[in-house]
Formats: C-alpha cells, sequence, structure tokens
C-alpha cells in the first residue's frame, strides 16, 4: 500500500516509494516551506511495495514566483489539476536532464525493483523527467569539476509510452546511466589538490584540498544492506541515473554548457547608463558585491599597485534584483567595451553611499586606481569577516579562499536560513580558474601531462568557445562573495562581543564595523601610498654585497681544495655536496644500514670549458668527485640531524662548528672605490678571530667544535675561519634574496611613482599586522645591518621620516593583563627593564648594584660614575631579557635549556625564580590555558577570538605549541585587535 502523507505545504496524496518521492505541487510558497520540503526528502524510504501518487494541491492558482521555485527544487508542476491517470499518460512525454558525473569504478545495480519511477522538473524547457532507481554499493564516486550547480547540459531521452511502460522497463533494463556526485562515506574519494587563484591574504599560492560541492545528506539504498546515510556532493537533489559503462569524463567536458540566463551583458555606454541610473537609484540600499578581473599581472610576483589591467567586473545586488527580463547578474565588459563604459561607472564606484563588499578589497580597489577610479563606500572584506568568524582556517579546512569559503557548508549556513523567495535554495562553490580553464601540457607522446597552464585572460574572454564559461565564472565571484558576505554577517551578529574593561558592548560584527573595517581601509591606502627608496644605495651595496660573497666562497673553497682538490668547483650552495665533504662516512641515525659513501661523483657547470676524455665539444656541466675528510681521518662531529636522519649543514650547524669566528671586511670598508675590490687580494688578516686577544695569549674558547676536530693549532684554526667564510655566504646570500634584491624590483615598484608597495594584511592566524613583497616588517636589525639597507628607506623632498618604537611593549601589556605588582613598579620607575630583572634574579648582580659598583642605567649627559651593569653583566642580562620575552610568548623549561645550551633542570630553576617574583603571571597564564582547553580559544584585550582547535590534541608536541599561543596570543595580538 502507498502511504500518504500531508506535505508542509498542506498538499495531499504525497506518496513515498522505495527509492525515490515523486513530487508534484501547485500554489505559493514561502522560502521557509521549501526548505521544509527539502529537509522531506531526506527520510529513509519504506517498503519496496510502495507505489508512487501524484502530489496535488487545492489552491488552483500558479504563481510565477512558486513555479521557479519549483523548478529549482526540481519538483513537478503539471499544467493544471489531474487525476493520477492523467498524470500517469503525462508521463509518457519526457525529456530527462544528462546527469555529469562519472565513478572511479563501475557501479554495481540491482534491477530486481521495478516500482521505482522518479518524476522531477530538470529545466524551463523541460516539465517532467522521468529517473530510474538505482542501488548502490559501497564505491567511491566524484563529482565532475566542471559542474555548474545552476545550469546543467541537457540530454534527450527516448520517451516511454506510458508509466506502466516504464515500470516495465525497469524489469528487463540494467541501470544505464550515471549517479550524480554521489560517494560513499565507507570508502571516502581520495583527496585531490588543485592550485587556487591567488589568495588576497597574499600568502604565497599553495595546492590546496580540492573544495567539493556543497554536501547534503540522502540516503542511497545499498546492495545487500540497510539503508545508510552518503554525501551528496551537489547543489540538487540526488539524481540516479542508469549506465551500463563507465561515463568517460572527456565526452562529458566535450558538452559541458554555461547558461547566463540570469546575466546582463554590459558592453555598450548606453547600456551602462542604463543600469547604473537603477544601481544608484532602485537598489541603492542594497549591499553590492563587487569584483574585478584583470590581465597582464601575476599575482604571486607583482603587486596591483600600478600592475595588471582589467578586463571586466561583475556587479550582484542580491536574487531579488531586476535590471531587466529576470536579469540580476551584471557583467561588464571593459577589454571591447571601450573606456566609455568605465567611465559612466565612476560615480557609481566613487559613491560613499552605496555599500559595496568585495573578497580581498584591496587588489580590487588598487586595480581600479589604476584605471582612474577611486572606489568609495566599503562595506565588508568577506576575506577578513572569514578570519574574524575562524581564525584557525587551515590544513583540512584549506584556508580563506572565495572558492574554498564558499563551499564550506559550515560557513554558508548563515546564508540558507535567510533566503528569498527569488533565491536559489541550493548553493555550490565557486570553481577557480585552473579547474575551469586550465589546459593539460603535452608530454613527448602526445598525451596531456599533469601540469596545467591558464591562457591569458583576455583571451578567455574574447574566445567564441569560452566566453559563456568566462562570463559565468566572473559573474558567480559576486554571487558567492554576497551570499557568503550574508552568512558571515548574520554569524558575527550572533557572535556575542563581550569585553569586561570596554562600555560599549555588542556581537563581533559590531566589533568589525568599529575596528577591523576601518583599519583594513588605513591599511589598503598605506599600501598605494608606498614606500620611497633610494635604489641608487642599494644598487651600491649590491656590488658590495657581492663582491664579499666572492671572497667567502674563494676562502672556503681553497680551504676544501686542500684536502678534496675538485672542492675547489663545488657549489657551496649545494647542501648535499657540502654534507659529503664533512661529513662521508657517517651514518643515518635512523637507520644505521644507510651511509654517506666516503666519495661521490657530482655535476657542475663546466665554466672552464673542461672536455671530457673521448669527446671534442665541451659540455654544459662537468663531473667532479667529493670525498669526505672522513678519508683522512678526520672525523667533525655532528651537531644536529635532518628529519630524515642525516647530518644537518644548516647555518646553526655550521655556525657551531666555526664557533665565534668571522670574516674581517675592514680592509675592504676603507677602498672607497667598489670597482676595485675585485682586484683586492685575498690574505690571511682577512679572517680574524672574533675572540678577546691578548700581548700573551689568545682565547681559544671562541672556536668551534671543528678546531679539536681537526687537532687544535694552525689547522684546527684554519678550520674554523673556512666554514665561517661558508656561514658568511649563506648570511649575505639571504641578505641579497630578501632585501637588497627585492626591493629594487620593478614588480613590487609602481612605474608611475618608483615606490615600494607591499601588501600589508590583518589575515593572520594571530591578528597582527604582516607584510609581504616584500615584508618591510623584517628589515635587518641596527646591529645586524651590515650593509646599511635601513639606510634605503628615504623621504620625498622636504618631507622627513619619523622613525619610533615601543619599549617593551609586550611585557607592559602581560604586567597589565595580569596585574602583576613588581612588573608594575619596575616599568613606573623606568629605566632598563631587562637590567632590573637580572638584578632579582642573581644575587651575585644585586649585591653589586647594591654596593654601588655597577648602575643599573645612566640617563645623564656625560660619562657615568661606575660601569653599568649590561657592560658588566651582560650574559646575566641577555639571559634576563630571552627570559622575559620567553615567557611572555610561553616558552617552556626545555625551549629555554635549547636557547641557553644548559642543562634542563638549571633552565627551569631560573623559570621558578623568575616567577617566585611575579606569581600574578603565573596565575595569569594558567587561567589562559584553562580558557583554551575549555572553549578552544582565547581573546585578546578588545575581545577577538583566537581559535585553538588542537589545544586537546593527543599530541604532546602540538597540544604543547597551542597551550603556548594560548599564552602569547592575548600578549602578542593585543595592540594589533
Amino acid at each position: 500500500m502507498a502511504s500518504t502523507t500531508a506535505s508542509p505545504l498542506g498538499c495531499s496524496g504525497l506518496s513515498w516509494n522505495s527509492s525515490i518521492v515523486l513530487l508534484s505541487m501547485r500554489g505559493s510558497a514561502s522560502a521557509h516551506e521549501r526548505v521544509q520540503l527539502t529537509s522531506s526528502l531526506r527520510y529513509t524510504w519504506p517498503s519496496q511495495n510502495a507505489r508512487c501518487q501524484a502530489v496535488t494541491c487545492a489552491d488552483p492558482v500558479l504563481g510565477e514566483a512558486w513555479e521557479r521555485a519549483a523548478y529549482k527544487l526540481g519538483i513537478l508542476v503539471p499544467p493544471k489539476p489531474m487525476s493520477a491517470a492523467a498524470f500517469s499518460r503525462e508521463l509518457s512525454v519526457t525529456e530527462t536532464d544528462s546527469v555529469k558525473a562519472y565513478s572511479s569504478s563501475s557501479a554495481a545495480v540491482d534491477t530486481r525493483d521495478s516500482s521505482n519511477s522518479f518524476t522531477r522538473v530538470g529545466s524551463r524547457q523541460s516539465k517532467s523527467e522521468v529517473f530510474k532507481p538505482v542501488v548502490v554499493t559501497a564505491r567511491q564516486f566524484q563529482s565532475d569539476p566542471l559542474k555548474s550547480a545552476e545550469h546543467e547540459p541537457e540530454r534527450q531521452v527516448e520517451p516511454s509510452s506510458s508509466s506502466k511502460q516504464i515500470v516495465e522497463n525497469d524489469k528487463s533494463k540494467r541501470l544505464a546511466d550515471q549517479v550524480e556526485g554521489v560517494k560513499v562515506k565507507k570508502t571516502p574519494a581520495k583527496r585531490r589538490s588543485t592550485v587556487k587563484k591567488a589568495s588576497a591574504d597574499g600568502s604565497p599560492v599553495e595546492s590546496k584540498p580540492k573544495p567539493r560541492g556543497r554536501k547534503k545528506s540522502a540516503y542511497v539504498q545499498l546492495e545487500g544492506q540497510d539503508s545508510e546515510e552518503v554525501n551528496v556532493s551537489s547543489d540538487r537533489l540526488v539524481l540516479a541515473l542508469n549506465s551500463e559503462e563507465p561515463f568517460k569524463t572527456d565526452q562529458l567536458e566535450k558538452r559541458q554548457t554555461f547558461s547566463n540566463e540570469f546575466v546582463m551583458v554590459i558592453d555598450s555606454v548606453d547600456k551602462a547608463k542604463m543600469v547604473v541610473k537603477q544601481l544608484m537609484r532602485e537598489y541603492k540600499d542594497a549591499v553590492h558585491a563587487c569584483d574585478t578581473e584583470v590581465a597582464e599581472i601575476d599575482v604571486k610576483k607583482e603587486s596591483p599597485v600600478g600592475h595588471g589591467r582589467m578586463t571586466c567586473f561583475s556587479i550582484y545586488c542580491g536574487p531579488s534584483a531586476n535590471f531587466g527580463n529576470g536579469k540580476n547578474r551584471l557583467w561588464v565588459d571593459v577589454l571591447d567595451g571601450g573606456d566609455g563604459i568605465l567611465e559612466v561607472f565612476r560615480r557609481y564606484f566613487e559613491d560613499p553611499s552605496i555599500k559595496k563588499v568585495w573578497h580581498n578589497y584591496s587588489f580590487d580597489k588598487h586595480i581600479l586606481s589604476r584605471h582612474g577610479i577611486h572606489p568609495q563606500g566599503f562595506y565588508a572584506d568577506t576575506m577578513h569577516l572569514a578570519r574574524l568568524h575562524d581564525s584557525a582556517r587551515r590544513g583540512a579546512k584549506g584556508g580563506y579562499s572565495l572558492e574554498v569559503l564558499s563551499a564550506d557548508e559550515k560557513v554558508m549556513d548563515g546564508y540558507l536560513g535567510h533566503l528569498t523567495e527569488e533565491d536559489d535554495i541550493t548553493l555550490v562553490g565557486k570553481k577557480s580558474m585552473k579547474e575551469l580553464f586550465g589546459k593539460a601540457n603535452l608530454k613527448k607522446d602526445g598525451s596531456p601531462g599533469k601540469i596545467k597552464t591558464i591562457p591569458p585572460v583576455d583571451e578567455l574572454q574574447r574566445d567564441g568557445e569560452l566566453r559563456d564559461a568566462w562570463i559565468h565564472y566572473s559573474t558567480f565571484d559576486t554571487v558567492c562573495t554576497w551570499r557568503l558576505f550574508v552568512s558571515l554577517q548574520h554569524k558575527l551578529s550572533n557572535t556575542p562581543w563581550n569585553v569586561v574593561d570596554l562600555k560599549e558592548k555588542g556581537s563581533m560584527y559590531d566589533f568589525y564595523e568599529k575596528y577591523w573595517r576601518p583599519f583594513g581601509e588605513v591599511l589598503v591606502q598605506m599600501e598605494a601610498d608606498g614606500m620611497l627608496v633610494d635604489c641608487d644605495h642599494l644598487a651600491t651595496v649590491e656590488k658590495v654585497a657581492r663582491a664579499q660573497q666572492e671572497i667567502s666562497v674563494s676562502r672556503f673553497r681553497k680551504w676544501a681544495a686542500k684536502y678534496c682538490p675538485d672542492a675547489a668547483m663545488m657549489n657551496v650552495g649545494s647542501d648535499a655536496q657540502i654534507r659529503q665533504f664533512l661529513f662521508g662516512g657517517t651514518a643515518n641515525r635512523k637507520n644505521a644500514e644507510q651511509v654517506l659513501p666516503m666519495e661521490r661523483v657530482f655535476s657542475v657547470p663546466n665554466t672552464d670549458g673542461f672536455i671530457e676524455e673521448g669527446k671534442k665539444v665541451a659540455k654544459q656541466t662537468r663531473p667532479i668527485v667529493i670525498r669526505g675528510l672522513a678519508n683522512f681521518n678526520i672525523r667533525i662531529p655532528v651537531e644536529t640531524y635532518t628529519s630524515s636522519g642525516w647530518p644537518a649543514v644548516g647555518g646553526a650547524a655550521i655556525k657551531a662548528l666555526a664557533g665565534k669566528v668571522a670574516i674581517d671586511y675592514a680592509a675592504l670598508e676603507e677602498d672607497s672605490e667598489v670597482e676595485d675590490m675585485d682586484d683586492i687580494e685575498e690574505s690571511e688578516s682577512l679572517l680574524t678571530s672574533a675572540g678577546v686577544e691578548t700581548e700573551h695569549e689568545e682565547d681559544l674558547s671562541v672556536y668551534g667544535k671543528a678546531y679539536q676536530a681537526f687537532g687544535g693549532g694552525l689547522e684546527g684554526k684554519e678550520a674554523c675561519m673556512a666554514l665561517a667564510a661558508l656561514c658568511e655566504v649563506a648570511s649575505i646570500n639571504t641578505l641579497l634574496s630578501n632585501f637588497i634584491e627585492p626591493l629594487q624590483g620593478n614588480d613590487i615598484k609602481s612605474a608611475s611613482d618608483g615606490r615600494v608597495h607591499c601588501s600589508l594584511n590583518i589575515n593572520t592566524e594571530t591578528g597582527r599586522l604582516s607584510a609581504r613583497r616584500p615584508s618591510l616588517q623584517n628589515q635587518p636589525a641596527l646591529e645586524k645591518d651590515r650593509y646599511k639597507i635601513r639606510q634605503a628607506f628615504v623621504a620625498a623632498p622636504g618631507k622627513s621620516l619619523v622613525v619610533a618604537d615601543y619599549g617593551q611593549l609586550e611585557l607592559r601589556l602581560l604586567a597589565h593583563l595580569a596585574d602583576c605588582k613588581s612588573m608594575k613598579a619596575a616599568f613606573k620607575a623606568g629605566g632598563d627593564f631587562h637590567s632590573r630583572t637580572a638584578m632579582n634574579m642573581y644575587p651575585h648582580v644585586r649585591e653589586a648594584v647594591e654596593k654601588e659598583r655597577v648602575l643599573l642605567e645612566w640617563e645623564s649627559h656625560g660619562k657615568p660614575p661606575a660601569p653599568l651593569l649590561k657592560d658588566i653583566f651582560g650574559s646575566e642580562r641577555r639571559k634576563a631579557k630571552m627570559l622575559n620575552f620567553s615567557i611572555a610568548y610561553g616558552k617552556t623549561a626545555m625551549g629555554l635549556a635549547k636557547d641557553w645550551k644548559v642543562k634542563v633542570d638549571e633552565a627551569k630553576a631560573t623559570v621558578d625564580l623568575w616567577y617566585s617574583d611575579r606569581p600574578e603571571v603565573l596565575a595569569w597564564q594558567k587561567e589562559r590555558k584553562q580558557e583554551a582547553h575549555t572553549s578552544l580559544r582565547v581573546h585578546t584585550l578588545l575581545g577577538r577570538a583566537r581559535h585553538l582547535p588542537d589545544i586537546n590534541s593527543s599530541n604532546a608536541l602540538l597540544r604543547s605549541h597551542m597551550e603556548r599561543a594560548a599564552i602569547n596570543t592575548p600578549v602578542q595580538v593585543a595592540f594589533g585587535c
């Protein structure tokens, strides 16, 4: 017997069968009712004897809004009331949409059930479709990456004569079509990766887990099992079709089409004037999502300030907008429409009263400014909203790109709860350009390779075959941005913002409006203003740096060649060659059976035209043999190991071997002519000890572990100095590659003003301000700025630079947060806080201060009457300084022991001594840890939350890292909102 129930919309005749539901409804329905109807489809179907019946509604009025909603929901809408028999006859003339899907393995099917039929609307052209039942085994399926949620390609299916005939056909036919986006939870699909569109947070573009479509739950009968819940990666209801053979992806891609029925293309000035008038009058109070598409820019390297050319832009004001014929999306062709169109839209973009939202506002603003338009009315950046909602979207969550956020149901559920009658009940995430337009590079045999390249944007826009897909991609950016804003605004508006010390309270969206939104605008303006750089100064210091680097390379090679002649040609930047020379014959720490060979052949550039024996022409490379020092009975002690178990040859490891010796370039600095540096002869005087020398003896403690490995004496000193030269090579290379070269590059400078324009972001996990391309925050410290790189930042003529810095800001914040009496008293007293800490930590230092043998500080002019504490007890003060900041950053005694190179017990005793004078700090830190373990988050001084999802992890290292973050975040981020 058929099971008939009343629907949530008051319709009768609803019945269920064993696999698929047959629904028919007339009348109007609200968004809430449509959600109820969709959720009603997620039941487990009853017995296999159930029969389908049509669903009718008493309301004879068929509204246009409901017909459109029914179309999107996939509900059959008969043209007029009819009986069940008449309805069956209506099924004889049907069309079926092609469902684009494929499986990694052929699906097992069951044709025993002949009572399963399903009718739904698939498109405006076809008012009904007939789908055959399917029984799916626990196999893995993948949805097609080019799947369009709103527009599916159609395929004609041979119509059946009647619904009875359909049932009979089900008995004799095996399932012949594909299943859309079904994958069984028991065997999840293998993760695939894709390259995302450059995110505005500026973070380097990395391969991320591919975003699936919005996941829904449905029930599919598993063969030989009870009904089980499966995930459906789709923006529509589950469609099950029969399939005799696995579907081929390339065939699907050839048939893929993109419908832009909701898009109005603006390609003339007259159209532009018409829609601008509507935007600024009829939809002035709406929220407008905007996005630009840009050509001639490498977003990974180049700043959008002064680079790139806009080809088109899109605007979306929500599903209720109508710019004519039901079109609610605007796509403006700047590439072929001419500058006149852009000029028409100027007053729209520059109107501060129109609320505009963006995803990565800074990029679009800089691009529009390049075209002479200065946008106003900034309302929100959805990237910042997403970070405010969840500050820990990393790893499996995939970050903050629009592709990932718009496909995340947990992020978008705030939008689902605010659907309008004109809106689409279904969601699908934005696809990246590489997914949609990437073309595989061909291998030598003509087969497609794994690497995909994207044609230039202007080619995509003008390509007749790709133009529709490009328009769909461009406009869907704004749709996703608008939906994302609605969802995140709802979520943040319902998240309380409670700060005890603040009189104003509200929601986290209030926090965004009060702090982050204006701060975001300030940062964008700072990016646009840029920083003036003296490139002549940088070019001069670059020559000096390269000359000194060559001397260091030559020094190391000359020493190494005494033991291995071919080392004179080795690549000092190759870890493999350095490891072979220093540690040849050393066993792997993790697998003793693996041992570095005593000698090994490497290929190096053939710079001297060497011709191998039996050859007539010199090759570009030549072989060299690197013999390890173990061949000479010299065993270099291993300081640290790599994760794979081999001896580490990084800067810290080589520095430990070299000790405190360095190259003395004083003789070079005395020569004012940089061009003559290459002619300076190398001499032993260029390599000196950094230790304390007297008339009688030299302090040998400045030499590293290599000194004893080479038997001490002159040979040991030479080894340490050569290894120090190797450290210099890496150090100079860091300054060149991170500072000197990038600051001179045209990719971060604007050709119009010659200023450096970096990217400034608050889109970081900690919430602190970050800078990249280049990192102007990370310039060399004053004491390490050997090439005076800081002097390259200058003011424009007639102006001055003001340099300011906070003194121990984090420690002052810690004193306030923990209400630590001793720390507050020390800051009120003024002076050197680290010297005061050293005095309180070490009794002998306190005794020296009390007896006035040393002074804590000296702020008067002239020579102090006694030495300063930092000069006499420099080691104690350095430890005190390190301890102060380590405590503020949550470092443990084990970490300090490694920094100080002492035993853990000694470091713990020092930490306990520090806390004994500041018990309030210890109590406050315990409270923060407990808060994090309980709520999985901590809060800054202004009430912003940092999420710590792994604080209760079973991994001790990860858990310890999260606990340090819980302590560090309120202190380090308090002044960064």
